[in-house]
């Protein structure tokens, strides 16, 4: 009876973080490209009983992997038709390498460089989603690469850093001018909250791009008490950032307190919200 009660209170916690989040993030993989048109039919369904509006990708191309082409048939943009026909919104995810965290810990003018080269490929990559931008369903954009608190601790990386999102936000603007932009931050207790705090402000106050925060439950690198503390300055500084509830390991609890518009609107991933639909061999892009 004890297993059960616990079993019980969990699901509720677990069904508690699903009310509030209304974006799933969806990992392109491919080994995805098996699943049939009635698969994400059934996929997308399921979404919609369960109240979310909104799809994120979470990148279009991955390294060599492209899940987007110059004809609009390839699997994300399928996915995107698919979304309509079920009212459902695509956040539009642009590029990622693997190599980024490392290629960042460069010195600043080799960073300039390597930023300039990657603001490039996230820009070839939204010009190929061009004709999807004017559909009722395109609901902005999601720059595929995370802010940490391990690396940008340095003004003139944060420089860095800032001016690279500047060059991707006017770059979708000209593409998309009404649409939003977001991107993704995560805290691993690398430097003093207040310090990552301060980054997430900078970037704030010199782009209009809204940030995310994941709320680090599922990776379990914090303590709760130190996940909770973190996500309290987060809610009482940035009310306007959203949560991304993080679904795998253990189901996210209840915020405590803090603000209401900083709370679990998004949550990761489409793969652990839905495991069933998905191969179980899906765990590399390649």
């Amino acid at each position: 009876m004890v297993g059960l009660r616990w079993f019980v209170i969990i699901m509720a916690l677990f069904a508690s973080v699903l009310a509030e989040a209304k974006v799933i993030i969806y990992q392109p993989l491919n080994d995805d490209r098996v699943l049939s048109s009635m698969q994400w039919h059934q996929v997308m369904v399921e979404l919609k009983q369960q109240g979310y509006h909104s799809i994120a990708l979470q990148w279009s191309q991955h390294e060599q992997s492209d899940f987007i082409d110059e004809q609009g048939n390839a699997l994300l943009q399928q996915l995107f038709n698919q979304a309509a026909e079920h009212g459902l919104q695509v956040i539009v995810g642009l590029y990622h390498e693997n190599s980024f965290y490392q290629r960042i810990k460069q010195q600043p003018v080799a960073l300039h460089y390597y930023l300039a080269r990657l603001a490039k490929k996230h820009q070839q990559v939204a010009i190929q989603w061009q004709p999807f931008t004017s559909k009722s369903n395109f609901a902005g954009w999601y720059i595929s690469d995370e802010i940490d608190d391990l690396h940008w601790q340095n003004y003139a990386q944060q420089q860095e850093l800032v001016a690279y999102l500047r060059t991707i936000e006017q770059q979708l603007k000209q593409l998309a001018p009404t649409k939003p932009i977001y991107m993704s931050s995560f805290y691993a207790g690398h430097s003093y909250a207040e310090q990552y705090l301060y980054l997430l402000t900078q970037i704030r106050q010199h782009t209009n791009i809204q940030l995310l925060w994941q709320d680090g439950q599922g990776t379990k690198v914090l303590s709760d008490t130190q996940r909770q503390a973190v996500q309290a300055l987060i809610c009482q500084d940035h009310e306007d950032i959203a949560v991304i509830a993080e679904l795998f390991n253990n189901p996210a609890p209840l915020r405590q307190g803090g603000a209401s518009e900083c709370r679990n609107q998004w949550a990761f991933s489409l793969r652990y919200l839905l495991p069933h639909y998905f191969p179980p061999a899906s765990n590399t892009v390649l």
